[in-house]
């Protein structure tokens, strides 16, 4: 489901050719910076049925929909950081989680 932004997470995939030089410069200034646009973290929250009455809000958890550009530049910048903090040595000995 698209995010607040409307577009589906295809569009990214579909025109990524002519984007790319555009995308790319946007994530280096980005990662350079250290700085995650306020835009990119706008979400639309979305209630999901899960079971049992549909009245009753308990039986309802919540999504949040992202830009689609959001789930690009938050995954180059998981990517840069797991680079980094493996290239210095940082993970503590026994941290096993959140490693890929």
């Amino acid at each position: 489901a698209p995010g607040p932004d409307g577009i589906p997470s295809s569009v990214p995939k579909d025109t990524a050719d002519p984007f790319t030089p555009i995308w790319t410069h946007i994530i280096n200034l980005s990662l350079s910076q250290g700085v995650f646009p306020i835009e990119l973290k706008i979400a639309q929250i979305k209630p999901l049925y899960k079971n049992g009455s549909r009245t009753s809000v308990n039986n309802y958890h919540s999504i949040s929909l992202l830009p689609s550009f959001s789930k690009i530049l938050e995954k180059c910048m998981a990517s840069s950081l797991l680079d980094f903090v493996s290239e210095h040595n940082i993970f503590y000995k026994y941290q096993f989680e959140f490693r890929s």
